[in-house]
């Protein structure tokens, strides 16, 4: 019992190390750019649609999916 945890201690500690090894050179700043915004207003939309899944029938994760994928694909471009 004890050799688990310590086993699930010593594993813990690799993502956390694995994360640390280097720095980003390159990062996507969508603070001021077409793409962020429009993201945040698919995602916007996307979240009135699951909150309103009880008058249009529609299950959560379809309109969620959807904006996943095309807040992916405009990040992408």
């Amino acid at each position: 019992m004890n050799n688990k945890r310590l086993l699930l201690i010593i594993l813990s500690l690799f993502p956390s190390i694995s994360m640390a090894s280097a720095q980003a050179e390159n990062w996507l700043d969508l603070t001021n750019h077409w793409v962020g915004f429009s993201a945040l207003a698919i995602f916007i939309i996307a979240y009135m649609f699951v909150m309103a899944e009880e008058f249009i029938h529609l299950r959560k994760s379809k309109p969620v999916v959807l904006a996943a994928g095309i807040i992916w694909a405009l990040i992408a471009y």
